[in-house]
């Protein structure tokens, strides 16, 4: 069963989800593969309570998909401003890549694993848990790729 610290980190993630959805779709940021992760992780997250199952599994994945975020944020903003060349966008690069690696490949991993084996989760947390890293392999070797065609380009600033 859910407990009710459990169900209150369900429900605010599930407004947060649904706020950034919105927000992607108003401002179009977003593409279709985007939408579908936000409405399957809603949709799980939401099936969870329904159906008072284990929160568990899908809290982690929660944690472990959004703790790159920040940075990840950070550096979309310095290249935004045009800070890309800059010594400060180059270390956040770094941290996200290791961040990225550390949470969303090993433990992203782990919990995938522990999710598929556990009897106890239901079908659309499996499903969703499965797409999501799938989305990180995916996401992990498209910016290792972009990432070695730009490398040693440039002169570095720190600010």
């Amino acid at each position: 069963s859910v407990n009710n610290r459990s169900r209150h980190t369900l429900l605010f993630s599930i407004s947060y989800f649904i706020y950034d959805t919105i927000v992607c779709i108003y401002f179009d940021i977003s593409d279709i593969g985007m939408l579908f992760h936000h409405i399957f992780v809603i949709l799980s997250m939401y099936s969870v309570l329904v159906f008072n199952n284990t929160a568990e599994e899908i809290i982690r994945a929660i944690i472990i998909g959004e703790i790159s975020n920040p940075i990840m944020h950070m550096r979309k903003i310095l290249f935004n401003m045009d800070k890309k060349e800059t010594k400060l966008y180059y270390y956040s690069e770094y941290i996200f890549f290791f961040l990225y690696i550390t949470a969303r490949i090993i433990f992203a991993t782990l919990n995938l694993i522990y999710t598929l084996y556990c009897m106890n989760n239901l079908l659309i947390v499996k499903i969703v848990v499965s797409w999501v890293v799938f989305q990180s392999y995916k996401m992990f070797i498209l910016d290792v790729s972009i990432y070695s065609n730009k490398k040693g380009k440039g002169k570095e600033k720190y600010f």
